[in-house]
């Protein structure tokens, strides 16, 4: 089925004149027909497509990330579908970038002793390695998005909250030492960091680096 509208801004995403969209088919845009077809199914199924992200292709073949909306309407007279495309490709790329970059933090952190973790600025943990999440007997993936009041007594993760806000609030690291009762017992010091944004260089959480120094208290 060809294009029956389009307006100058999607013809610009796809690297056409107004007048050619006109005489195109949407199928002429995926690089996957694949994903073309089960768009349709979708709309048949539910009468809509909702935020579904497909690989398109504009005319110069350069290939790009489109986040799609669609449904179903009556244009002069017959059946016809209305369609949104938003252009995510830098969106997608950032994302790639951020998941490279966990997965080059988690290599790195995963062959080390210390305890090492982050946390956004709700206290939510965003990450923390193997040395860490074992000494409370948890796994990363048990820790990741739950805050110290899931993992620790009242008393314990309230203190560390109020360090963690302070931290955030002067912008300035602390470093401490403690004895953790919860998981594995051992004597602990602490040093932690404010996180900061990387274009806008606000406070956005807490990164911190944990050794245990039991061996040292004992001796």
């Amino acid at each position: 089925k060809k294009i029956l509208y389009g307006n100058q801004l999607v013809a610009d995403m796809l690297g056409l004149e107004l007048d050619d969209l006109l005489t195109r088919e949407p199928i002429d845009f995926y690089v996957h027909p694949e994903d073309r077809e089960s768009a349709i199914k979708e709309l048949t199924d539910n009468g809509c497509v909702k935020s579904r992200e497909v690989l398109l292709c504009r005319s110069t073949k350069e290939q790009f990330w489109g986040l799609l909306t669609a449904r179903t309407i009556t244009y002069a007279g017959r059946n016809a579908v209305v369609t949104t495309v938003y252009d995510i490709t830098d969106l997608k790329n950032a994302e790639q970038a951020l998941q490279k970059n966990y997965t080059l933090l988690k290599t790195i952190t995963e062959g080390i002793h210390e305890s090492i973790f982050a946390k956004d600025a709700a206290g939510n943990y965003t990450f923390i390695n193997s040395t860490a999440a074992e000494s409370i007997h948890k796994t990363p993936e048990e820790v990741i998005g739950k805050d110290d009041t899931a993992l620790f007594s009242p008393d314990h993760a309230a203190w560390l909250r109020e360090l963690d806000r302070k931290i955030m609030d002067t912008g300035k690291s602390e470093t401490f030492e403690g004895f953790m009762t919860e998981g594995v017992p051992h004597y602990f010091s602490d040093s932690r960091y404010p996180m900061h944004d990387e274009l806008t260089g606000a406070i956005i959480g807490v990164v911190g680096i944990s050794r245990d120094i039991t061996e040292r208290k004992n001796a």
